[in-house]
């Protein structure tokens, strides 16, 4: 089908009169505006499930900051992203950085601080890359998403932010089957599988996840000699899981995760090739409200003038208690043997242990006051610590919340042992010496809910010390740099409002999202690469026939945001990217048309990578025995 075709039929769809419109599709998950969504209520007694995000779930919102800050499985679903950091891009809160097109290395942070460290967590287990902690969104298998936390009412995560994941429990019943598969222009294409047995005495999860995409629309071979497929990526991640429940209060899972992925060049040079692999194993077991998991992880990494290895082995124990008011405590230790070749070569290992409290103690349905503390330590910086507290206040119509809070980030493989070379001619060294990065802040929200709308306006100031980066050295050229604590301090200001909705106008069925943000203060350190504003919107309308047993949806969504220097201090011009969306849905399965990047705005948000071309795509997803 061509992209007029596909046009046309968005076109005639926006002008069918609400008059015939009939009920809402009901089997997605609504906008989260209410008070309470019946969702989180009561999380899964899975081995699999965070123990910390359960007792925080527990507490239903003292009003919906929370539900804003949380993405169920419908929702996600819903969006139809080709993977994780796709998802992202058009989500209030965050900036991606990626590296070409869909499916190209990619980085998240919480509106764009730091250099896309953001904690990211499946089932509790820390996925970051030892070597420079970044979340690696294209390895993280999204088939069996349930819900993703942002909240950072719990858990004292750095200022970067945190992406929080557990995966959907066990179907109850019966078996369920999951698939996905989409494509779209420059051959990018989806597969997503995942099957899961019902929850039983033992039972087993499958799943596979693949985005291909062989990049940019047209011929640079005179930009880069021997390279044909510019921005091409392959990223596959499969997942074997074997978990039980023998009684109701004992459970178990064991797995597997394996990924790989490659890239091909960017628009000026193919030393950017890169190719990554790696694995998750483990082992969990749990009793009552204890949990306890063993695992091993490894990545590695290669590129045309470097490579890194990393293995990790490691556990924590959680447990927590009560329900109206709460306590969780984690406590976990993890040892990193590591390899980095830059041409000198290195290998080092850090043993680090942490540990965590958090508590939650509620007054009334809308008032909680919330503590959490968090410590880690290794043998170079033998204690970091950080704490925040936080209060929510509200009735049925508005309410605030308050926060405080202290957080750290301890220096990375890279930023310590970093050999001694020369790159793109600057001389570059780690310091084994360096303080851990340490945050202040200060954050207000107010709500105000109207009928099935919410609307959020968030001010928080950040205070960050003791930035890392590769600086110069007093009395040394610019030219060598080695990994150095900023003297100073940085400020930043942001200014967030986000309006929720969820409404049936005469029958028609119309979720919106919307949230704009501003910065002001020092854009330095920390907050180099955060832009002056950003704009995120999502729309979704429609309406179902034949007994709610087929419907009909249009959606659209928009990112708009100002110039910023990207991570290696180039000026990038702002950028809006629209998409539009058509589904239709028979029953169990989901048929659907996007256009992605309608106005074929070329953007860049790292180097010269081009992200994601104007593209036609059209897919269908389909949970069998649902």
């Amino acid at each position: 089908m061509t992209r007029l075709v596909a046009v046309t039929m968005l076109a005639c769809l926006a002008l069918v009169p609400a008059a015939f419109a009939q009920a809402p599709d009901s089997t997605r998950a609504a906008a989260p505006v209410a008070p309470r969504d019946s969702t989180q209520a009561r999380p899964s007694r899975s081995v699999a499930d965070s123990l910390r995000m359960r007792a925080a779930a527990n507490q239903a919102p003292s009003f919906t900051g929370d539900a804003m800050d949380r993405v169920m499985r419908g929702a996600y679903l819903r969006r139809h992203a080709f993977s994780l950091d796709h998802f992202l891009e058009f989500e209030p809160g965050g900036f991606v950085v990626r590296r070409g097109p869909i499916g190209n290395d990619a980085s998240y942070s919480r509106w764009g601080i730091g250099r896309g460290r953001a904690l990211l967590r499946l089932n509790g287990i820390t996925l970051n890359d030892p070597q420079n902690d970044i979340a690696p969104l294209v390895h993280t298998p999204t088939s069996g998403l349930g819900m993703m936390s942002m909240a950072r009412a719990t858990g004292v995560p750095w200022i970067e932010g945190i992406l929080d994941i557990d995966e959907t429990p066990a179907p109850l019943g019966r078996p369920s089957t999951f698939v996905e598969l989409s494509k779209g222009d420059n051959a990018v294409r989806q597969r997503r599988v995942r099957f899961s047995s019902e929850a039983s005495t033992i039972g087993v999860d499958l799943a596979y996840d693949e985005v291909l995409n062989n990049g940019y629309d047209f011929d640079a071979s005179d930009q880069i000699p021997y390279v044909v497929d510019y921005g091409r990526a392959r990223s596959r991640n499969s997942t074997i899981v074997l978990r039980g429940n023998p009684d109701e209060e004992t459970r178990f899972d064991a797995g597997v995760r394996n990924f790989t992925s490659s890239t091909q060049g960017d628009l000026t040079s193919n030393a950017t090739e890169g190719r990554k692999n790696g694995h998750v194993l483990w082992v969990g077991a749990g009793l009552a409200d204890t949990r306890l998991v063993l695992y091993n992880r490894g990545i590695s990494s290669s590129a045309p003038d470097s490579s890194t290895e990393s293995e990790s082995v490691g556990g924590f124990a959680e447990w927590s208690a009560g329900r109206q008011s709460s306590v969780a405590l984690r406590a976990g230790v993890e040892r990193t043997d590591a390899f980095q070749d830059v041409g000198p070569s290195t290998n080092d290992n850090v043993v680090r242990a942490s540990g965590s409290v958090d508590a939650v103690l509620r007054s009334g349905e809308h008032r909680r006051l919330t503590a959490s503390g968090r410590v880690a330590g290794d043998e170079r910086t033998p204690f970091a610590w950080g704490a925040s507290i936080g209060a929510e206040l509200g009735g049925e119509t508005t309410g605030i919340g308050l926060l405080a809070a202290r957080s750290f980030r301890l220096p990375n493989f890279g930023e310590r042992f970093l050999p001694a070379h020369v790159r793109d001619g600057v001389a570059l060294a780690g310091n084994p010496e360096l303080d851990p990065e340490v945050a202040w802040e200060a954050t207000g929200d107010w709500h105000l809910r109207l009928g099935r709308a919410v609307n959020r306006v968030r001010a928080s100031w950040i205070r960050a010390e003791s930035a890392i980066a590769f600086r110069p050295r007093a009395g040394e050229p610019d030219s060598v740099r080695v990994a150095g604590n900023a003297e100073g301090a940085a400020r930043m200001l942001f200014l967030e409002e986000r309006v929720s909705g969820d409404w049936k106008l005469a029958g028609i069925r119309v979720l919106a999202d919307a949230a704009g943000m501003y910065s002001t203060g020092d854009r330095a350190d920390a907050f180099a690469s955060v832009p002056k504003f950003q704009v995120n919107g999502s729309l979704l309308f429609g309406r179902d026939f034949f007994d709610e047993t087929s419907a009909v949806f249009l959606g659209a969504s928009v990112l708009a945001a100002d110039e910023r220097v990207d991570y290696d201090g180039t000026l990038l011009p702002s950028f809006t990217v629209l998409n539009l969306m058509l589904e239709a849905r028979l029953l169990d399965a989901r048929m659907y048309l996007q256009y992605l990047n309608v106005l074929d705005e070329q953007y860049r948000t790292q180097g010269d990578y081009l992200m994601t071309p104007s593209t036609f795509v059209y897919g269908i997803e389909w949970t069998l025995f649902n």
